[in-house]
């Protein structure tokens, strides 16, 4: 459920993080700094965007920060600067692939 308090507290962990090349639109996740689900995955992969190539990036941590790191370093990789909001992961063997929103 989206709230404002939840909308603030992804703004907050972004700015301190330096992921400014995203939005976290998870609104399930109620603490960045709680342990995210997939326990197998090593990588994120975006392969549905306006840039040129496939981008993937190693997911360091268990967190769901860990997870905002990776999907702000795809997008920025990815050079769409359209499609900024991170809106959901699928697992897929080791990896999470990317969705995102404009």
């Amino acid at each position: 459920m989206f709230t404002e308090a939840k909308m603030k507290h992804y703004e907050n962990v972004g700015e301190v993080l330096g992921c400014v090349d995203s939005t976290w639109s998870i609104y399930g996740v109620e603490d960045m700094a709680d342990l995210h689900p997939y326990s197998n995955v090593t990588k994120v992969v975006y392969k549905e965007h306006w840039g040129k190539n496939p981008v993937s990036v190693p997911v360091r941590g268990k967190s769901w920060v860990a997870l905002f790191v990776a999907a702000n370093e795809c997008i920025r990789l990815s050079g769409d600067v359209h499609h900024r909001f991170i809106e959901a992961f699928e697992e897929d063997g080791d990896q999470l692939i990317l969705s995102t929103g404009s």
